[in-house]
């Protein structure tokens, strides 16, 4: 981003795909946040990558989050809109620490349990559980295909977000465990609940 300042407070908007934008508000705000960048991230894709991987109509009604300073100028924020538009997505705008917050919750974390498991299953004495398992598993363990360069730098750029997030997780995984210990109807109760829960929200 650095590499760019020459174009900052230019004519030209910029704007990027990424997923994790506080410490790039951070390196903006070394140059006093520049008037022409408009932070982007499209919700869209798979665990694929690359442009051989490419989709018609990908951001076709899917959400982009918007993020940017006060001091930007609107005819950039209205080119990147825009942008956006015309390829048919939905537009939301969300600060950038909100951003990295819910994200690490709804997308950075799900990437970790999936690499998660599949550390747990390698380390299994049994090496042919693939041969055993139901689609479920391998949809859980989709996630970890996906490109190791780019979610490093992911769970770099949000890591506290992330540990938080990690650590939340770990208290739950600590309750399931209490409760499928203790009673049979305690965790049926809970399951209930979750699947409700699951059900109205998601």
């Amino acid at each position: 981003l650095r590499a760019l300042s020459s174009l900052f407070n230019s004519n030209i908007t910029i704007t990027d795909t990424s997923s994790a934008k506080s410490a790039l508000e951070e390196i903006l705000l070394e140059f006093k946040y520049p008037n022409n960048i408009v932070l982007s991230h499209p919700v869209a894709g798979s665990h694929l990558s690359g442009q051989e991987n490419s989709l018609k109509g990908l951001f076709k009604n899917k959400e982009v989050i918007l993020s940017y300073s006060q001091s930007v100028l609107s005819k950039h924020i209205e080119k990147v809109r825009n942008l956006w538009k015309s390829m048919n997505a939905r537009i939301s705008n969300l600060e950038s620490n909100v951003h990295d917050y819910v994200f690490a919750h709804s997308s950075h974390l799900p990437h970790v349990v999936s690499y998660a498991l599949l550390m747990t299953l390698k380390n299994l004495d049994q090496t042919d559980i693939s041969k055993f398992s139901g689609g479920g598993l391998g949809e859980f363990l989709r996630l970890a295909s996906s490109s190791s360069e780019m979610w490093a730098d992911i769970f770099t750029l949000n890591k506290e977000n992330i540990i938080s997030a990690i650590d939340a997780l770990e208290e739950n995984l600590d309750i399931l465990k209490f409760k499928i210990n203790k009673d049979n109807q305690e965790i049926e109760a809970l399951l209930l609940d979750l699947k409700n829960f699951k059900e109205e929200n998601y």
